[in-house]
């Protein structure tokens, strides 16, 4: 097992900011994400129970 990853993408750069979830601080900054409104609730938590794999919020139309 290893630690998620959560990539961060804005308008600030061109790269992405990628934030392990276990760092300092990790699941404050993931609640406050889903609290936001910035990933959805239900994605997170089917990721979550998985053992592998990606997810993109918003959905790519």
């Amino acid at each position: 097992m290893s630690s998620d990853t959560i990539y961060v993408f804005t308008n600030q750069r061109e790269e992405s900011y990628v934030i392990p979830s276990e760092a300092d601080g990790g699941p404050e900054f993931w609640s406050e994400v889903i609290r936001r409104g910035l990933f959805d609730a239900e994605l997170a938590i089917e990721k979550a129970t998985q053992s592998e794999g990606f997810a993109c919020y918003p959905p790519e139309e």
